[in-house]
């Protein structure tokens, strides 16, 4: 049922709508439909491991301790307000699937002018090997 109901909030901007998400008949009836079969359950899971992956996608933002003048405002709040400014209704820019968000952000940021780098899949692999590597650093 938890699938189910994560569908149905991840399927809206309204926050309104995800505070109110209760399962009615219609979701008891798929969710059956979706557990009853193995071929469904696969099926349906795959199309959700898919939708994760895509949210996934975001490109990797590092939270400064300060943005230079020492006023440390954090990413998440950062992209929300950028989204804000650039017209997204607050409710929308917090309801918002985090890699849509993410990729407005960086887009607007790039729009007035800021150098940013996009980090590539491949290194953010390589990144994540280095950090499991546990390479002792001097003092």
């Amino acid at each position: 049922m938890d699938l189910v109901l994560a569908c149905r909030i991840l399927s809206t901007y309204s926050l309104k709508e995800m505070l109110a998400v209760k399962p009615d008949e219609v979701d008891k009836r798929g969710f059956k439909s979706i557990f009853l079969s193995d071929e469904n359950y696969h099926n349906e899971m795959v199309k959700f491991s898919e939708y994760l992956q895509y949210q996934d996608n975001a490109p990797v933002l590092w939270d400064k301790k300060s943005n230079g003048d020492g006023r440390g405002v954090g990413v998440i709040l950062s992209c929300i307000s950028s989204l804000v400014r650039n017209g997204i209704p607050y409710e929308q820019a917090w309801t918002m699937p985090e890699s849509e968000a993410v990729w407005m952000y960086v887009a607007n940021a790039v729009a007035n002018g800021a150098d940013i780098n996009v980090v590539s899949p491949e290194d953010k692999k390589a990144m994540e090997m280095l950090k499991n590597m546990n390479i002792p650093t001097k003092k």
